[in-house]
């Protein structure tokens, strides 16, 4: 299961649902539902037209789930919709500071400029520490490499070393949580994506972490289950177990 897809419910992909459903692997569709997220953009989809749609063609190999921007702001609005609507996976994702009072995108944004690479690199696990810790509804956490996906952001390695007290921290907080961890492919052909999963997964697992998801964060039908045979190698070395979420039920795969 592919359990990080997007589709033109998310204004940064123009796929359709029939484009998915005709590449006929299992994927789980996330669509943003991010409040305030980008200057120009509007990073959330109207609920009910996602499901008028959706559960017509809903079926074991297509579920629905939704990316959640864990900010502070719309907390209510978005617990709201978590409760109305039967989502099957809910995936969180730090994609702005957890208190930013408007718009804002780590990856747009100059939030890390002047900001050396640790430096950059605490602020941003800081701010998914403290997101976790607000969001207990998610299940699974995406992309914790995202501060490199960053244009403005020093460096292209993550720091492991010297930022494991936090990292170590926000695992912490999602094994408490029963909050698993997703392995995101989308920057697999970046020269550091398997030194900095490496390093990790070793945390996670130290932590008490035994599950993850994984996630191509495709958005275009092409990229889905872009590099997961190498990926799987991976996750197997540490010993975890690869689940999906049905209706909110973690399942193996």
């Amino acid at each position: 299961m592919d359990c990080h897809v997007h589709s033109l419910f998310s204004s940064d992909s123009r796929t359709t649902i029939d484009q998915l459903k005709a590449q006929a692997r299992p994927i789980t569709l996330t669509d943003h539902y991010d409040i305030h997220a980008r200057q120009g953009s509007d990073f959330r989809f109207n609920p009910t037209a996602y499901f008028e749609q959706l559960l017509p063609v809903r079926d074991d190999n297509f579920l629905i789930g939704v990316e959640i921007g864990l900010r502070q702001e719309g907390d209510r609005e978005i617990r709201s919709m978590l409760e109305d609507y039967p989502f099957d996976f809910v995936l969180g994702s730090v994609h702005a500071p957890f208190d930013a009072p408007t718009k804002h995108d780590f990856y747009m944004d100059q939030t890390f400029l002047g900001m050396d690479q640790l430096a950059a690199q605490t602020y941003y696990f800081e701010e998914v520490l403290r997101s976790v810790e607000f969001w207990p509804e998610m299940d699974a956490l995406s992309h914790l490499d995202y501060v490199i996906r960053s244009a403005q952001a020093p460096g292209r390695e993550l720091l492991i070393e010297p930022c494991t007290d936090l990292i170590e921290a926000i695992f912490i907080a999602m094994v408490d949580r029963q909050i698993v961890l997703e392995v995101n492919t989308r920057r697999f052909s970046q020269a550091s994506f398997l030194s900095d999963w490496h390093g990790l997964l070793k945390l996670y697992r130290q932590a008490g972490g035994r599950q993850v998801v994984l996630g191509s964060d495709a958005h275009s039908a092409a990229g889905i289950y872009r590099h997961f045979d190498q990926v799987g190698q991976i996750i197997r070395q540490y010993g975890l177990e690869r689940v999906y979420f049905d209706r909110r039920v973690m399942k193996k795969w």
